[in-house]
């Protein structure tokens, strides 16, 4: 299969820690100097709540946020890493995403997946055990919205007859689907990681798949083999995964861990092993993380979104060197084709 050019795209800083007394300017400013960059998208996350169970920060509204980054960039993919659209009405999400699609042009992508707090979907009146109905429902009413001009609907989550919404986009949004393996029982030696055949139908259903960042490297080459071997088409298709990140100006790898493991911590939560953190995410020396990615993008990935684990414009200014020491074939500068 013919490799795709690689773009690195930035998870967008929309998370902090309770009241804030101003206005966030971080997370335009930092939309600003992504572009400038070269980063290829930006992307933000979805948790309507705030709690210890997610890292123990809050989160910005992402379509609200991504309108904001809307009015101050020019050319720059702005995406939802990943959207919960089990608690999504799609009335709303497709004439939020219309919305969106009106001020920013052709660069919006809808990246949603079943969400996995319970207490979310308890909190906004559904069931976390409907999951997989409300968010196959959402998707298929959203796209049906945003392309047809009339839509009825009857289904698990939601009722309507003749219902439309105006402006539409005259071009398609396109959906990524979030979704990675099953993490195997560790009580039992037969239980191995696979992607649920629910989740893969979902994403074959649309136009890429964004793989998560909670599992090891190879965990998500794996599930990567298992989506190109579904799609129908995978030259046409998008292949992305997001991962968090902190990096550190050296090629010194203990030294680089020893800065990260705390900044982890600060987000992730303190009673992460330093163990869990290095299997898990981005971590070690520039040299390390530039293998990586160059590994991911050997092995089909077309997009790679880059979450730095601390608000700080200097991380971004870093992580933009990873895009002049990786060529857009996914070679290092200087390194020969062969």
């Amino acid at each position: 299969m013919t490799v795709k050019p690689l773009e690195i795209g930035l998870w967008l800083p929309t998370f902090g820690a309770g009241a804030v007394d101003e206005p966030d300017r971080l997370v335009c400013d930092a939309a600003r100097l992504a572009e400038s960059l070269g980063f290829g998208g930006l992307w933000t996350i979805d948790h309507p709540l705030a709690g210890a169970e997610i890292h123990d920060v809050s989160w910005l509204e992402p379509l609200t946020a991504l309108s904001a980054v809307a009015a101050v960039t020019d050319r720059i993919r702005l995406g939802t890493a990943i959207l919960v659209a089990g608690i999504r009405h799609p009335i709303w999400l497709a004439k939020q995403l219309a919305t969106l699609a009106m001020v920013a042009g052709d660069r919006v992508t809808l990246g949603a997946a079943s969400g996995w707090y319970d207490k979310e979907y308890e909190s906004l009146g559904a069931s976390i055990r409907q999951r997989r109905a409300l968010t196959d429902e959402c998707l298929e009413v959203t796209r049906q919205l945003l392309e047809t001009p009339s839509v009825t609907f009857d289904g698990t989550g939601w009722s309507f007859e003749d219902v439309s919404i105006a402006p539409r986009p005259g071009w398609r949004i396109p959906f990524y689907i979030g979704g990675g393996s099953r993490l195997p029982d560790a009580g039992s030696e037969n239980d191995v990681a696979h992607l649920s055949p629910s989740v893969l139908n979902r994403v074959t259903r649309y136009e890429g798949w964004l793989a998560p960042c909670a599992g090891n490297e190879q965990a998500t080459i794996d599930d990567l083999a298992q989506v190109q071997a579904a799609v129908d088409d995978p030259a046409s298709f998008g292949f992305a995964h997001v991962q968090w990140v902190h990096l550190v100006d050296t090629d010194d790898r203990e030294r680089a861990l020893d800065e990260q493991i705390p900044a982890f911590r600060q987000t992730m939560g303190s009673w992460h092993s330093r163990e869990h953190l290095q299997r898990t995410y981005l971590t070690g020396s520039i040299g390390d993380i530039r293998a990586r990615l160059r590994r991911l993008h050997a092995a089909g990935f077309d997009h790679v979104i880059l979450g730095p684990v601390v608000r700080d414009l200097d991380q971004i200014e870093l992580l933009g060197g990873l895009l002049t020491g990786i060529t857009s074939d996914g070679r290092e500068d200087g390194e020969r084709a062969t």
